[in-house]
């Protein structure tokens, strides 16, 4: 379990929003358990990763994360010398190898083949935000007024299928979200060329 942050370089409206989220794996794929997004001044946004931490390693045994992942780029930074030294939250920059464009595709594939969801712990959503905004989001990528989730997804997804193999999430973790998983839909449209 890893929870990973993608976060901006300011709060204004014009500007991303941070995304915090929580990424579990399991021999059928990957799973997003839990996503707090929302736009945070540098104190309450450290505050808000601490807590976010904090509320999943109380919870149950297997659900636990066991590292905190952050975007080592703008903001990011400061944010991980800030946890390094602040707390004892196991914490690992990621730098970005490439743009963004090509990280959403190099992971395309295991939306294809249907890896990835959305573990729902309510019909309005995931945490604090609502599943069709997430949905929408990776939908309109590259093209849409912010991509955040989408960062967090790539930034997840090729991190965890590199990352050195990890204790799966339990058997009963996949029946405890019953009724409450969603797909990701493909999309049935030829593929775009991006320039």
């Amino acid at each position: 379990m890893y929870i990973h942050c993608i976060l901006p370089r300011k709060t204004g409206r014009e500007h991303d929003y941070t995304a915090i989220a929580l990424w579990g794996e399991a021999a059928n794929g990957w799973y997003l358990l839990d996503l707090v997004w929302g736009r945070w001044e540098f104190p309450a946004l450290v505050e808000r990763i601490t807590v976010t931490w904090d509320r999943w390693r109380s919870g149950p045994a297997g659900l636990r994360p066991t590292t905190l992942v952050v975007e080592d780029a703008s903001s990011g930074t400061a944010i991980i010398q800030t946890i390094q030294t602040q707390t004892r939250i196991p914490i690992v920059p990621y730098r970005a190898d490439r743009d963004k464009v090509s990280r959403a595709y190099a992971v395309s594939n295991l939306l294809a083949a249907a890896k990835l969801f959305l573990a729902a712990s309510d019909a309005e959503g995931v945490g604090e935000f609502s599943v069709q905004g997430f949905i929408d989001e990776h939908t309109v990528f590259p093209r849409g007024m912010h991509d955040d989730r989408v960062d967090t997804t790539t930034m997840a997804l090729l991190y965890l299928s590199i990352a050195p193999t990890t204790p799966a999430m339990p058997a009963y973790t996949r029946e405890s979200f019953a009724g409450k998983v969603v797909h990701i839909p493909q999309q049935r449209r030829a593929p775009r060329r991006v320039w």
